[in-house]
This record gives structure tokens, C-alpha cells and sequence, in this order.
């Protein structure tokens, strides 16, 4: 499976990586530990870009993303449950207010 990978929230640079399913599963719902701030954190994009990150080079995406931040259930994602579905806490989760992706990743990715 393809995704983009950046070294942070700024970066226009690209990366795009191939991993296994089982791979991605792991490293985006194994916490991060020891970053000190949001703007460190690396990021990843279901979109797939030849040149830099922006909207006229964004060619294909490979996975649906749900970014969910209204405090709604975890157990949301259960309505996808017909399909290969991630669920990963957001960096701004809290335990009393939920902040959320659900990834559904694509058979075959879609024009951007």
C-alpha cells in the first residue's frame, strides 16, 4: 500500500513508501512517544504526489481517512466493519473528549 510520508506539518517534501498492510497497521496505532510538540511529528497522507505537497500534484489517493475531533464514540468505526478498517488516536486526544482517524484503505487508489 502507498502513502506519502512528511517530516512535518510544513513540509511541502514528499516521500512516497510502499508498506505491507500489517506494517501500516502497526506503526499508526503504536503511539509515538517522547515528541515534544505536535509541529514535530512526522505525518502521512493517503495522497499520492509527484513533486510537492499541494493540490496540483496530488495525483491518486490510497486509503479513505475520517479525521473525527467532535468527541464522538471510538467505537464509531464499527460502521465500517464490512471492510479492512484503522482506527488510530489523534495527537490532541484526550481521555474525557475523543479526537480520531478511521482509515479505510482502497482496493485500488482513486484520481486525487
Amino acid at each position: 500500500m502507498k502513502f506519502s510520508i512528511l517530516t512535518h506539518y510544513k513540509s511541502k517534501q514528499v516521500q512516497t513508501v510502499d508498506y505491507s498492510l500489517s506494517t501500516i497497521t502497526q506503526g499508526l496505532t503504536n503511539p509515538v512517544k517522547a515528541v515534544p510538540s505536535k509541529d514535530k511529528l512526522p505525518l502521512w497522507s493517503p495522497t499520492i504526489f509527484e513533486g510537492n505537497r499541494n493540490q496540483k500534484n496530488a495525483r491518486y489517493i490510497t486509503m479513505l481517512v475520517y479525521d473525527i475531533d467532535d468527541g464522538t464514540s471510538l467505537e464509531s468505526w464499527r460502521c465500517f466493519s464490512d471492510h479492512y478498517v484503522m482506527v488510530h488516536t489523534s495527537y490532541s486526544h484526550k481521555p474525557h473528549f475523543n479526537k480520531f482517524r478511521i482509515i479505510i484503505p482502497l482496493k485500488t487508489p482513486i484520481p486525487a
